[in-house]
């Protein structure tokens, strides 16, 4: 797994091509939907075979920021203590993919696992935040986003988004809905 590690020059270029990215937060979060570690890894390990995910972790003193977790689909919270969240890198990493590796074992054993086509797999989050790009334009252009509930809407609809995984079904539908709509309501 070392030998296959890279540094990108943001998050965008480091996530891209995953399908599902969940992030780690130690912040609570207005805007965006806060799962337990717990769920988060029982979302993961539902997830079809094949599917590239990602884990998420920002520097151990100011976390990830609000532009990061955008690219997220899920953000999760590892329970703390203290009454100042702070994660140390590491000890959240291990953690985390200790608890999957655990899950994963668990379930091994069993033949229920959900089968999903290709079809059902979410596309690589650079598709998805680009689905999401000429949705918001949409609404831009409509007027609905404008610059007094800009920040607002548009960390809600990445939240949103991320949390439905888009499949290349869904984008298709949101795409031919969207392209129905006249810019102007």
């Amino acid at each position: 797994m070392l030998k296959k590690a890279a540094f990108y020059p943001d998050v965008a270029k480091a996530v891209g091509d995953l399908q599902v990215v969940f992030a780690s937060t130690a912040k609570r979060r207005k805007n965006f939907t806060l799962i337990s570690l717990e769920e988060a890894i029982k979302k993961i390990v539902k997830l079809p075979p094949g599917v590239k995910i990602g884990l998420l972790f920002g520097p151990e003193r100011t976390g990830l920021e609000s532009h990061d977790l955008e690219w997220a689909n899920h953000c999760f919270v590892i329970p703390q203590a203290s009454r100042q969240p702070s994660y140390n890198l590491a000890g959240a990493v291990l953690l985390t993919l200790f608890l999957l590796f655990k899950e994963i074992r668990s379930a091994e054993g069993l033949s229920f696992l959900p089968f999903f086509s290709s079809e059902e797999a979410p596309l690589p989050v650079a598709q998805q935040k680009e689905c999401l790009r000429l949705i918001m334009e949409k609404l831009r252009a409509s007027g609905f986003i404008h610059l007094t509930n800009k920040k607002h809407i548009e960390e809600r609809l990445h939240d949103l988004f991320g949390r439905l995984q888009l499949t290349e079904k869904d984008r298709k539908l949101l795409l031919a809905l969207f392209s129905e709509i006249p810019y102007h309501f």
